[in-house]
């Protein structure tokens, strides 16, 4: 087992975002990016109390863009140890809000919080050591605070653990771990998940290959846009695998994956295009 292992840049941005203290909603719907993540972050309120605490108006005054009341409000009550204050600080060092981006004080700040629980923490923490960013990269750290999240049914921990078991990053390779990882996080409707566990069921790599189950798990990640998902489930429609032979549906889902920049697909419908006209010819055939 590897607690540190050098991954590329590519890698490294499968896994999803960090946590922030308001909700994002900027994903590519095709692979995760650093930056770019779908899931809200848990720690405001719904709205501020009439008679706010310092910790409310502090998170808000983030919210809102005004740094320095932010600042003003959360720093001595990090100093203190309150973990959602220095949460919300860390992001704002991490994201250079109101003071200069500081990595590593950023990390010190979220893994503080996650060292007194909450998922959000406890997230950040595990993605700040898995980048090596403002710490040393450490997958073991990363595999110990997303275990807790993914616990707490933190989707984005649940996701990217799976992400170190399948690849055997922090944790023993275990292609039945991932599978139940991925496999929470797909219910949850992720499509990275979703994709992820379809290749699991389509190789069999997790246990025994199932190809219907495959292809539902394809079917719904490629309604999220997801190239690949629909570059092999096309295939599966044009071969009949998991699925009944449907050549149109095999095409829809083939120009589909050309369009969101799969150069394969494009070879798989000259394919189906020589499928097509040999039935033309001999329709009889089986």
């Amino acid at each position: 087992m590897a607690g540190r292992r050098q991954l590329t840049r590519r890698q490294l941005d499968r896994f999803l975002a960090a946590a922030y203290p308001r909700a994002i909603n900027t994903h590519d719907g095709v692979r995760v990016m650093l930056r770019s993540l779908l899931i809200a972050g848990l720690l405001l309120l719904a709205s501020v109390p009439v008679r706010a605490n310092p910790l409310d108006e502090g998170i808000s005054a983030l919210n809102e863009g005004d740094y320095a009341k932010a600042l003003r409000l959360l720093r001595p009550l990090a100093t203190k140890g309150v973990p959602e204050a220095q949460f919300g600080l860390g992001v704002a060092y991490r994201e250079g809000k109101g003071v200069a981006k500081n990595a590593r004080r950023a990390a010190e700040l979220f893994c503080s919080a996650a060292a007194k629980g909450g998922s959000d923490a406890e997230y950040n923490c595990g993605l700040v050591n898995a980048l090596g960013e403002g710490t040393a990269q450490n997958f073991a750290d990363a595999a110990k605070w997303w275990k807790l999240a993914a616990a707490r049914g933190d989707v984005r921990a649940q996701y990217n653990l799976g992400l170190l078991y399948k690849d055997g990053n922090g944790v023993d390779k275990n292609q039945s771990q991932a599978k139940i990882w991925f496999q929470k996080a797909a219910e949850k409707g992720i499509p990275q998940a979703q994709y992820n566990l379809a290749m699991i069921y389509y190789t069999g790599s997790g246990g025994a290959r199932d190809l219907k189950q495959a292809a539902r798990w394809f079917r719904l990640a490629s309604e999220q846009g997801d190239a690949q998902s629909q570059l092999i489930l096309g295939r599966m429609y044009m071969d009949g695998q998991g699925v009944d032979r449907d050549y149109k549906e095999a095409e829809e889902l083939l120009r589909l994956a050309a369009a969101n920049g799969r150069d394969e697909a494009q070879e798989a419908l000259g394919k189906l295009l020589l499928l097509k006209s040999a039935e033309k010819i001999n329709p009889d055939a089986d």
